[in-house]
């Protein structure tokens, strides 16, 4: 855990149900992989998540309920009670609409 300006700030792997610790599994080493290409990790500030870079710093403001990880460039969000989906510079390129949301896969 580090200090952060806002808040306290913890890190932590985070499965494709995320907002939620998991252990190591095939899907998690999947979703670390990914994770890896974009360069993006995700970070709890209070009770909002949000995406750090390796060395840190905040890169994506912790403001989503939940996130999925990155996937073909993409991660899913919630904001309140509907996912979306965000670019690596944090654009909401979807916006949130739908009652639940899987990272992509082969372009779909």
């Amino acid at each position: 855990m580090m200090s952060a300006a806002s808040g306290t700030v913890a890190c932590s792997p985070l499965n494709s149900e995320v907002g939620n610790p998991t252990e190591n599994t095939a899907q998690q080493t999947e979703a670390d992989q990914q994770t890896e290409t974009v360069g993006l990790w995700p970070v709890l500030v209070g009770d909002r998540l949000g995406y750090i870079n390796k060395e840190g710093m905040i890169v994506i403001n912790p403001q989503f309920d939940q996130i999925r990880p990155f996937s073909e460039g993409l991660a899913a969000v919630r904001v309140g009670d509907r996912w979306g989906y965000i670019d690596k510079e944090g654009t909401m390129v979807i916006n949130p609409q739908f009652d639940s949301a899987e990272p992509f896969s082969e372009g779909l």
